[in-house]
C-alpha cells in the first residue's frame, strides 16, 4: 500500500538519483525502480538481489537463475502486471531505451529511469509493459 505522502517520496527519490552515475548493482534501472517503490510503500521488491551483482552479465545471471526469461518477467513476479495504458503516476514500466529495455517510473505522461548517460525520459505511450505499485 502506498504511503500517504507517496507522491512527495517518489519525487524526492527521483531527484536524489538524478545526478547518480549509472552502475550495475548500485544505480541501475531495476534498483532505481525498487528504490522508488521502497520510498512510496516501505516495501523493497529488490531486497533479495541487492548486493548480488556488479555487472551487466551478473544482472542477467540473477534474472536467469531466478527462472525468468527477462527483466520484465522478473518484475511481473514482484508487482502485478497491468496494461501499459492503465499505468499511472508511481507505477513501474518497462521501456525501450538507447541501451535496450529498462525499468522506469511513471511520473505523469512520461516515464523516468536511469540510463548510462543520465536519467532517461520517455513518453508513457512508449511503455512496453507496466506494473501496478499498490
Amino acid at each position: 500500500m502506498r504511503r500517504s505522502d507517496w507522491q512527495q517520496q517518489l519525487s524526492q527519490e527521483a531527484i536524489r538519483h538524478s545526478q547518480t552515475p549509472y552502475e550495475f548493482g548500485e544505480h541501475d534501472c531495476i534498483l532505481f525502480a525498487a528504490n522508488c517503490v521502497l520510498a512510496m510503500t516501505g516495501r523493497d521488491p529488490a531486497e533479495d538481489i541487492r548486493g548480488r551483482y556488479k555487472t551487466e552479465i551478473g544482472a542477467a545471471r540473477i534474472i536467469k537463475n531466478a527462472g525468468f526469461e527477462n527483466l520484465g518477467d522478473m518484475i511481473a513476479d514482484r508487482l502485478p502486471e497491468i496494461k501499459p495504458t492503465e499505468a499511472r503516476r508511481g507505477d513501474v514500466v518497462l521501456c525501450d531505451g538507447p541501451d535496450g529495455e529498462f525499468a522506469a517510473m511513471v511520473v505523469g505522461k512520461t516515464c523516468v529511469g536511469p540510463g548510462r548517460d543520465g536519467l532517461l525520459h520517455v513518453p508513457l505511450s512508449q511503455a512496453l509493459r507496466a506494473y501496478r505499485v499498490a
